[in-house]
């Protein structure tokens, strides 16, 4: 017996009709903000990592921070700062804070794992963990202190993309930096930021000169090899014959004052400087001598109320920080690759006072910066080429 098309059209139409009922009963019992328990729980796109229990102007972390929230309220993303656990073993979090904000930035504890203080790979990983379970779509990482941590968790997040700054994803031994498709590690070209230095002061007439960094990391030699050729390029332009250069990588801060103070003694009007726990001490001795000290890094190291503090060529970390997330919400960048920040970008800058400079103007401070960008000056920062074969010619090494 056939079976009647008429009977098998109407059984079809009952289970369609069923099914749909019940999609939309589903539909509307889901929440995506809301968990097991049935509290409502808030949804974030954009999450930012501490690396310190709270967030001080004097880091780098401050920096990245406000180029985040300022950038996120721009785009109209919701935002939440998640902070470094305190000895109670507290992950802490809090929302956007307005830009003009305390210094120490403040905040509540939300999540406890247990009652001891995280330490390293696992203290991070529980945060990337917090901000995902969270909803982030993007995470910042300010620094470097998360390039391990990356590594290890950069492909158990497929749907989670990570901005980490001033750094590469690597294992613990550095031999492999493998970069997922999910992560945008920003670096920043440390030769311009010493070139712009080391070319301002010779073009504004400083024919001896001293370079100290605080250590042999990489990083520093390219502060370092940007500082001579820059010195070097702006001797060239201004016709003068001999930069002498004393150049120096210390061994830890108490060498750094003892060679500073050497430098000082001998008539060096200036030295520029590498690394955060050098700058202070340097101006200090600085001021012994009515010399000044030039530093190279992050732009909270300029003292404006420092008489001896005569410039600062720094990387721009809010304003890059920002530019990339811009960039990732309007798909105009993709992981996988390093970003350098430089002068391309105007993610790097010099900043000082004018009345300590007459020569070096804003109009030749612009004109050198724009050959930069434009590739017009080619630098030399490869660390397995020696001081020897930068090509300088109008300068003396020391």
């Amino acid at each position: 017996m056939k079976p009647n098309p008429n009977t098998r059209n109407s059984l079809l139409i009952i289970f369609f009709a069923v099914t749909a009922v019940i999609i939309i009963i589903c539909y509307r019992n889901y929440n995506p903000g809301k968990k097991d328990s049935g509290k409502e729980t808030t949804s974030y796109d954009i999450a930012f990592l501490s690396n310190t229990p709270q967030i001080s102007a004097s880091t780098s972390n401050f920096q990245a921070y406000h180029g985040v929230s300022a950038v996120s309220a721009e785009l109209e993303k919701n935002f939440n700062t998640y902070f470094v656990p305190s000895d109670s073993g507290v992950i802490q979090q809090t929302a956007a804070i307005p830009q003009d904000s305390p210094t120490n930035i403040q905040k509540e504890p939300v999540y406890k794992n247990d009652d001891s203080a995280f330490t390293g790979k696992a203290e991070y990983s529980e945060m990337i963990q917090h901000a995902v379970n969270d909803g982030a779509r993007l995470i910042i990482c300010p620094d470097s202190t998360y390039a391990e941590t990356l590594y290890a968790v950069q492909k158990d997040y497929i749907n989670t993309y990570f901005i980490l700054v001033d750094g590469v994803p690597h294992n613990s031994d550095h031999s492999d930096q493998t970069i997922n498709y999910n992560v945008i590690p920003i670096s920043y070209n440390e030769a311009e930021i010493g070139f712009l230095a080391g070319y301002a002061l010779v073009y504004e007439g400083y024919t001896s000169l001293a370079f100290i960094g605080d250590s042999r990391a990489s990083s520093v030699i390219h502060y370092g090899y940007g500082f001579l050729q820059g010195a070097d390029y702006a001797a060239q332009e201004c016709n003068i014959t001999n930069v002498d250069i004393s150049y120096y990588y210390a061994e830890d801060t108490t060498d750094a004052e003892k060679t500073a103070e050497k430098y000082y003694s001998s008539g060096i009007p200036v030295i520029t400087a590498v690394g955060d726990d050098i700058i202070k001490p340097l101006i200090e001795i600085a001021s012994e001598h009515n010399s000044y000290v030039v530093s190279c890094g992050n732009y909270y190291d300029f003292y404006e109320d420092s008489d001896e503090f005569l410039a600062l060529s720094y990387k721009d970390i809010a304003a890059s920080v920002a530019d990339t997330v811009k960039n990732f919400y309007a798909n105009d960048i993709s992981g996988g690759k390093t970003i350098t920040a430089g002068t391309g970008g105007n993610w790097i800058g010099f900043v000082y006072d004018n009345e300590n400079f007459s020569r070096f103007t804003p109009e030749v401070y612009d004109t050198v910066y724009r050959r930069l960008a434009e590739d017009n000056i080619l630098l030399i920062s490869d660390t397995t080429v020696s001081v020897d074969d930068l090509g300088l010619t109008h300068v003396t090494i020391k």
